[in-house]
């Protein structure tokens, strides 16, 4: 796929569209296989990881949900904070990373009361609770909650100091704000969350015209008798006398013309029905001319009546509505607990989550933790271990402030040419890190770009790694020559459809984006709301490839064994290609389409006449032309396909066209593949 230039003078060689569907090591299009469910899990299981090539669930009840399937392994993750409130549930939330440190699971987890907690081995890591106390403060639980808000696609959220702002997307779309605090602990003051409006929505509102009327109930034709004036709030709308003549319907209309002809120099239109003329105000007046007198002389037999003008409305400009929540009290405490709800969607923490990292690094027998502008690293062999400050083996921090230019607020990292890359939103900074801690040296920082979510992040080979920044698709990778680190363009082809979907997705999908790199072919997977964005990228056939899955379902965990890909959508876990990792689509389910930019034959100005077409594939296709690069939706089809058609009697293709493009779809059931085509015709006169 290549979105860099529109359909219309698309690159030859590539393809509009390809969903469903793989480029080869040779260079074919193949059919996906299909995602399979393969199990359904119970309520009160979160997330989805691999260890040692079984899959684990997790939460926080005591024993595994009823139901679970006997192949899913459970994972119990529970703390509990002494004199919590019913508000402080410890009910599991979401899962926000997990990664193998020697044969075990370090997970990091987040519950309803908004608090996140460190596991290693299914035992919180109090050192981490310690940690967060220390740097914790009421403008860090402002930043989380910012964090948190700007997942709701409604609102825009910032923060200055301990003020959370929240101002509405869209003027005029009004937003509910209520806030709720509790303690864990027996405080000497409660913690407050004060909501202040500071501006107001406002509605949209129209501008309606004011009108007022003029009803001829009488007259008969002579000299004389006429309407010889007609104003409104004192202004002549007529430039001469207007004759009753024939009937009250017929002088009406003259009236209507007369006034008609002048509105260019008093605004006013006039409309006619029967024996009445409604006038109605210039725009732009509203309100303004609501009450304005309709008034009109007569002479001899004519007689008229008038209402005066009403109806007018002003058009009222929307405004988006600006709140201001102030995170406080009396003290800080690291148990409190602060919660936003935003259109009914709760947003909660604790002092002490509010600087909790949400994911982590397994590198050099450590675990390294990026959170805001640190990045926190465990003692030597030790991941439960964040308290030990001996020099080289200890326990420790890296403030990554001092080295960049501007604020930074750390979100994840992956290993990185024998270094290790940590990303915030629009900075990317590079260190080589070392077991030894006294060795670690800042090596390059990258600014203006950055990731959108640290699942995201994920290594490609030794000296590469892929993320999604707001721009697309994003890659590090060396300089020829030199030890340093760029973001290139291997996304640069699909970048378009990216921003595209991003728009589409919502903020709290987007910032959940997961990635892997499969373990059969090596394809790059990302997981965006719900598609798949694959790269099938082989060097040695200088194919560098995009295409999509439409899993058709959010994508809410994605992961890698040796050889098979699961993810979790809700409570079902799909495996691709199934339990014998074989299994295509059957019939009309899952198709994979394949479209063309629009083709000119190197020509675009000569009309070509269309004659007939070939293809080399396998199963059934059905081929289609497009005629109109102006309306998409004028095709041809050409037929349904089987097999490889050369050396049969060619397909007929109709058409006199500039230029045309192709689309290809198989939803027959099983594997299908496209490999050639040809399109036949005769070329004609410029136009």
């Amino acid at each position: 796929m290549d979105r860099r230039r529109p359909r219309a003078v698309g690159i030859p060689g590539t393809l509009w569209r390809l969903q469903n569907g793989f480029i080869t090591r040779g260079g074919d299009i193949e059919r996906a296989k299909k995602f399979v469910a393969t199990h359904t899990l119970p309520e009160g299981t979160f997330g989805l990881a691999e260890l040692d090539d079984q899959l684990y669930v997790f939460g926080s009840a005591e024993t595994a949900p009823a139901g679970l399937p006997p192949d899913i392994q459970y994972q119990r993750l529970q703390a509990e904070i002494p004199g919590g409130t019913s508000e402080m549930s410890y009910d599991m939330r979401r899962i926000y990373d997990v990664k193998d440190f020697d044969g075990k699971l370090y997970v990091v987890a987040g519950y309803e009361n908004g608090s996140v907690h460190h596991y290693y081995d299914g035992t919180v890591i109090s050192d981490w609770d310690t940690l967060a106390e220390e740097t914790s403060s009421f403008g860090t639980v402002a930043q989380r909650l910012t964090r948190m808000i700007n997942d709701n696609p409604a609102v825009l959220a910032r923060h200055a100091g301990r003020r959370v702002f929240i101002e509405a997307k869209v003027p005029g779309v009004d937003f509910t704000l209520t806030t709720q605090t509790a303690s864990g602990d027996t405080p000497s003051s409660a913690p407050t969350a004060v909501i202040t409006i500071l501006r107001a929505n406002v509605v949209a509102v129209a501008e309606a015209k004011a009108s007022g009327t003029i009803q001829v109930t009488g007259g008969s034709v002579g000299p004389g008798n006429q309407i010889s004036a007609l104003t409104v709030n004192g202004a002549s709308i007529i430039s001469a006398p207007v004759l009753w003549s024939s009937s009250d319907e017929h002088t009406a209309n003259v009236l209507s013309i007369a006034i008609n002809n002048g509105a260019s120099v008093h605004g006013y239109d006039a409309t006619v029905a029967g024996d009445t003329v409604t006038i109605t105000a210039a725009e732009g007046l509203g309100a303004t001319a609501n009450g304005w007198v309709v008034a009109a002389t007569v002479e001899g037999t004519a007689a008229v009546g008038t209402t005066n003008m009403s109806g007018g409305v002003t058009t009222v400009n929307p405004v988006a509505k600006l709140a201001q929540v102030e995170i406080g009290g009396d003290t800080f405490g690291e148990n409190y607990m602060w919660r936003i709800t935003l259109n009914g969607i709760r947003y909660p923490t604790t002092g002490r989550a509010s600087r909790v990292a949400l994911s982590v690094l397994v590198h050099k027998q450590r675990i390294w933790a990026p959170i805001a502008h640190r990045i926190q690293y465990s003692k030597l062999n030790d991941p439960t271990n964040w308290s030990d400050a001996t020099a080289s083996s200890g326990a420790g921090y890296i403030g990554v402030s001092t080295q960049t230019n501007g604020k930074v607020d750390l979100l994840g990292a992956a290993e990185y040419n024998g270094k290790v890359a940590f990303f915030a939103r629009s900075t990317v900074v590079i260190y080589t890190l070392a077991a030894d801690a006294q060795n670690i040296q800042f090596a390059q920082a990258l600014e203006n770009t950055g990731t959108l979510a640290a699942g995201s992040i994920v290594s490609y080979g030794a000296n590469d790694v892929y993320y999604l920044d707001m721009s697309g698709v994003r890659s590090l990778r060396s300089r020829d020559g030199y030890d340093a680190a760029f973001a290139s363009d291997i996304g640069n082809a699909i970048d378009p459809y990216i921003q595209e979907l991003l728009g589409d997705t919502e903020d709290l999908e987007v910032g959940r984006a997961k990635s892997i790199v499969e373990g059969r072919d090596g394809r790059f997977f990302m997981a965006i709301g719900d598609q798949i964005v694959v790269l099938s990228y082989f060097p040695t056939s200088k194919i560098t490839a995009w295409s999509y899955l439409d899993v058709g379902a959010p994508v809410d965990e994605i992961v890698r064994t040796t050889q098979d890909v699961y993810l979790r959508s809700g409570n079902t876990i799909y495996t691709y290609g199934g339990a014998d990792r074989r299994a295509y689509p059957d019939d009309e389910e899952f198709p994979v389409v394949v479209e063309t930019p629009f083709l000119s034959a190197q020509d675009p100005a000569s009309m070509k006449q269309l004659r007939s077409y070939d293809h080399a594939a396998s199963n059934v296709w059905k081929v289609e032309v497009l005629v109109d690069p102006n309306d998409e939706t004028k095709t041809v089809e050409v037929g349904r396909l089987d097999g490889v058609t050369y050396g049969r009697e060619a397909a007929w293709m109709p058409g006199y066209v500039g230029v045309f493009a192709m689309r290809y779809t198989c939803d027959t059931a099983g594997y299908a593949s496209l490999s050639s085509t040809a399109t036949h015709f005769q070329g004609g006169e410029k136009q």
